[in-house]
């Protein structure tokens, strides 16, 4: 396992959104793979990657709010919990 390095996004599988007002908060859940880039090993290609907002999420969403990581039998069932902010690279 690696705790250090940097990722990419590699393709996009799917965005549900949540319905509801969007005063620049959007809900949903993103559904993409990703190749990590541990520093001083190998990339490790095909990681699956979900994220969940629950922001005007319906009733019957049952997803925890989140980061869900599945690396090959590395299931990172622990879901990472936090305020999720993406910004482009400056």
């Amino acid at each position: 396992m690696f705790d250090k390095g940097t990722w990419q996004a590699t393709s996009f599988v799917s965005f549900t959104h949540f319905s509801g007002p969007n005063p620049g908060l959007q809900g949903g859940t993103l559904k993409f793979f990703a190749t990590a880039f541990p520093d001083g090993g190998e990339p490790v290609p095909s990681i699956s990657v979900n994220v969940n907002c629950r922001i005007n999420a319906p009733s019957g969403f049952t997803g925890p709010e989140g980061v869900l990581v599945v690396a090959g039998d590395l299931n990172f069932t622990d879901v990472t919990r936090d305020t999720l902010t993406i910004s482009p690279d400056s």
